[in-house]
């Protein structure tokens, strides 16, 4: 039987050594021995014993920290931040002599093949010629078009000398507001009449909800005055303003302050019903139809 057995120990070891000697006599220019010092736990590690053998070969070789060593690429992070970087320079060069310039802190061959090998990734690729449209991307004005400035503004063309002022000074600005008709951001804001609109929607509420219940004024206790107070305000505070009264925490606090004094008006009108001073059915009535 014509059979090839398995190498035996020592013919797999000789094995792993000629394979690495055909990888260590590939590179013509420089070759770059490196190791991790520590493990990905955190521990530090021996090197590998390919080291040792190559500084018995060797002995000149020096073994080099990373602190004392700079590297101007590791990762692709730093490549593309080079690139940048170069990239800059060279648009900077060009604006100040008409073209562009190679006095670059990097060789130009250098540039060169890490531009190459960014152009080369297909995952770099798009972003990398992304980088370089952008460098030397200059604007051309050219206006917006007769059939979008017909569609703006019209056929004929009407309009003041304030118009035709704010045109000849600034262009975009008219074209911001005459154009596309831009208005300032409305900004809701809490004033004097509006805390007075809260007060009295509170109340209005209270009473209406009083009334839709069926419930007795004089029957009123703390705990289902201040439940009732509590919810009509509530819900009046929501829905006043487009919710305004959530926005920061200053009328928040005065959100808290209309329920405060709604509580204190609510409890005083049901203190005079249940003495008999006031009668709540007096207390709103519509006014006649004004006779001409």
């Amino acid at each position: 039987m014509n059979l090839e057995l398995a190498p035996t120990v020592k013919e797999e070891g000789c094995i792993q050594k000629f394979y690495l000697y055909l990888m260590l006599s590939k590179p013509c220019r420089r070759l770059v021995l490196t190791y991790a010092a520590m493990s990905c736990d955190g521990k530090s590690q021996r090197p590998s014993g390919l080291l040792g053998e190559v500084r018995k070969l060797f002995l000149q070789l020096e073994t080099l920290d990373e602190t004392k060593v700079e590297w101007p690429v590791r990762t692709h992070r730093d490549g593309m931040e080079l690139l940048i970087r170069e990239l800059r320079r060279m648009r900077e060069g060009r604006e100040e002599s008409g073209r562009p310039s190679s006095g670059s802190a990097l060789p130009e061959e250098c540039f060169l093949e890490l531009y190459r090998y960014f152009l080369k990734s297909r995952e770099w690729r798009d972003k990398a010629r992304q980088l370089v449209t952008g460098a030397f991307y200059s604007y051309e004005e050219r206006g917006i078009g007769r059939a979008a400035a017909r569609a703006l503004y019209g056929q004929n063309l009407q309009g003041s000398v304030t118009r035709l002022e704010q045109f000849a000074s600034c262009a975009y600005g008219h074209f911001l507001k005459y154009g596309l008709e831009l208005m300032e951001r409305q900004e809701y804001e809490l004033e004097a009449v509006d805390m007075g609109n809260l007060f009295h929607q509170s109340i209005d509420r209270c009473f209406a909800v009083m009334k839709e219940e069926g419930r007795d004024w004089r029957e009123l206790t703390e705990e289902s005055r201040k439940a009732l107070v509590k919810a009509c305000v509530t819900q009046v505070t929501e829905a006043y303003g487009n919710t305004i009264m959530g926005s920061s925490a200053r009328n928040s606090f005065l959100a808290g302050r209309v329920e405060r004094i709604t509580d204190r008006t609510i409890w005083a009108l049901a203190e005079q019903v249940k003495k008999g001073i006031l009668c709540l059915q007096s207390l709103s009535f519509p006014f006649p139809p004004l006779i001409t």
